[in-house]
């Protein structure tokens, strides 16, 4: 009886020790204790320069960005729509670039605009050129963003959030704009020791680029970028 309750005992101790050795996996350097913050995550929505403190996050933070669209072409010739703008991080550096202008040439349809390149993160996708689903339809936004605007009769629509091209102008089928091109799409994952926990990100979120509106059958206009932070 005696030998078995000591046994117990050194389990009991041994279990200890195991449970001690484990937690200095939840220890940093010099064997301070490590205090993870909460998970969250936050959206930049509104274009132009903004920041963001690195939290101490203790598995991954991942970085999505998408650019701006670009606008869309009027049917006929005269004026010009306007491409979108890059969604960008300073250091490491990412970019997801705006798409391009629609043109507005008077044919059917006039060119599309070329998608935004994107550039820097773990998976980079180039957003879709405008006229790709359809003539004078805008690109649709990579990574699950904003659709293009459709070509129909008439102005032609605006893209969604985030980074959906403008369709181009449409007279009745006979002439159509281009289409704008879709912002790209960057996607950057940080495991523990990528980003240092205090220091702050400096961003810009792209604009959306205007269609053409200088006469009838307008380009509808592209849609703003936008930067998602998720951490765990």
């Amino acid at each position: 009886m005696k030998r078995r309750f000591f046994l117990t005992v050194a389990a009991l101790l041994v279990s200890g020790a195991a449970l001690a050795d484990s937690s200095l996996l939840l220890r940093g350097v010099g064997g301070n204790a490590v205090s993870c913050d909460p998970p969250g995550s936050q959206s930049f929505t509104t274009t132009g320069a903004d920041s963001f403190l690195i939290p101490n996050y203790c598995t991954n933070l991942t970085i999505t960005m998408w650019g701006g669209g670009g606008g869309g072409g009027r049917s006929t010739t005269g004026g010009a729509a306007t491409a979108g703008t890059a969604s960008t991080v300073a250091s490491p550096a990412l970019s997801a670039g705006g798409g391009g202008a629609g043109a507005s040439t008077g044919a059917n349809p006039s060119a599309g605009g070329a998608g935004g390149i994107a550039t820097g993160g773990t998976s980079n996708t180039n957003g879709e050129a405008g006229n790709t689903d359809a003539p004078g339809d805008g690109g649709d936004a990579p990574c699950g963003g904003g659709n293009g605007g459709v070509n129909t009769s008439g102005a032609g629509p605006a893209g969604t959030a985030p980074g959906g091209g403008g369709a181009g102008g449409n007279a009745s089928g006979f002439s159509r704009g281009g289409g704008g091109g879709s912002g790209g799409c960057v996607i950057a994952v940080y495991t523990v020791g990528g980003l240092t926990p205090g220091n702050t990100l400096t961003l810009n979120i792209g604009a959306a680029g205007a269609g053409n509106t200088s006469g009838a059958q307008q380009g509808g206009a592209g849609a703003r970028g936008q930067i998602d932070i998720v951490w765990n």
